[in-house]
């Protein structure tokens, strides 16, 4: 709860709104992966990747299985499954195309590129101290078009991202378990 005050105050004192626009939001969703390395890429669409291959029921059950533990960053293995090369190729071909529409578009899409990022980074962490954030907060540049934070704060690790949403303005999006707040932010140079 101390938590939702303090950054409750940090919004009403630094002048920025609470609801973002349906484009800052996709800004700040579209991201891949979190700070934590955890991938928060869409569930995959498994009725889709088995559908009209000719799998038996335990087959389809045992691969929609593994499909809910699929993570890019892991191998993917159908062995030991009794599928034929055809629907090992078919599932990995289907696989491969719901991969390729998670990453059509970059990190922070559809939201502008930074032009000054280490300002952006300087005001965030600034701002981050000030409202009770231990000094060594990590703010990192994820890619040009979206800037992600980790920092504790009275002992709750939040995690964030922030994102360019006009020529001069930020949008922050602060995660913690069970709580997450967005927050505009009118900065005094082109961000």
């Amino acid at each position: 709860m101390l938590l939702a005050m303090i950054v409750m105050a940090m919004t009403l004192a630094y002048g920025s709104s609470a609801a973002p626009a349906t484009t800052q939001a996709n800004c700040l969703t579209s991201t891949k992966r979190d700070p934590l390395g955890i991938s928060t890429n869409p569930a995959l669409r498994a009725n889709a990747i088995v559908r009209g291959l000719g799998l038996t029921a335990d087959q389809t059950r045992e691969v929609r299985a593994r499909l809910a533990r699929y993570r890019p960053s892991r191998p993917f293995t159908l062995d030991g499954l009794g599928l034929t090369s055809e629907q090992t190729r078919e599932i990995r071909r289907r696989l491969a195309a719901q991969v390729a529409e998670w990453n059509k578009y970059p990190l922070g899409w559809p939201c502008a590129e930074f032009k000054h990022r280490s300002k952006v980074i300087a005001f965030v962490k600034a701002k981050l101290i000030e409202n009770g954030f231990r000094p060594n907060a990590r703010v990192f540049v994820a890619t040009p078009r979206q800037i992600q934070l980790r920092g504790i704060q009275d002992g709750v690790d939040i995690l964030g991202a922030v994102v360019k949403t006009g020529p001069r303005q930020i949008t922050v999006r602060l995660m913690a378990t069970g709580w997450a707040g967005t927050y505009t932010f009118r900065l005094g140079f082109d961000a």
